[in-house]
């Protein structure tokens, strides 16, 4: 792409563009993906982290108690907008499905 066809479209050329992960993962954080929320996939569609489908996300946002925490970003008055998952509670949710699995294969295994 011309860089000024670009720049008048309001966008960068790829080569201008940041890489998806710029930097390593500092000492004693949680993962060395910097970002914090992801978008909920859009219908037929699945997560590029997890392989859940939004059918899926939805039932653990909606579980009462929610099992992953949410927030809607939409713009005053709006009717629409767009639900962002907070990445450490899909993670930690994962993890402990995780834990709570290997513990019922080691009982069975006993």
């Amino acid at each position: 792409m011309d860089e000024n066809v670009a720049e008048r479209a309001g966008r960068r050329p790829k080569d201008l563009t940041a890489p998806a992960n710029p930097s390593p993962a500092k000492e004693g954080t949680e993962t060395a993906d910097p970002a914090e929320w992801i978008r909920l996939p859009s219908p037929g569609e699945r997560c590029p982290r997890t392989g859940l489908s939004r059918g899926t996300f939805n039932d653990l946002i909606f579980a009462d108690p929610p099992k992953v925490k949410s927030v809607v970003l939409k713009k005053p008055g709006a009717s629409r907008g767009v639900r962002l998952l907070f990445w450490p509670s899909v993670r930690s949710y994962l993890l402990g499905l995780m834990e709570e699995q290997n513990q019922e294969s080691e009982e069975v295994g006993s």
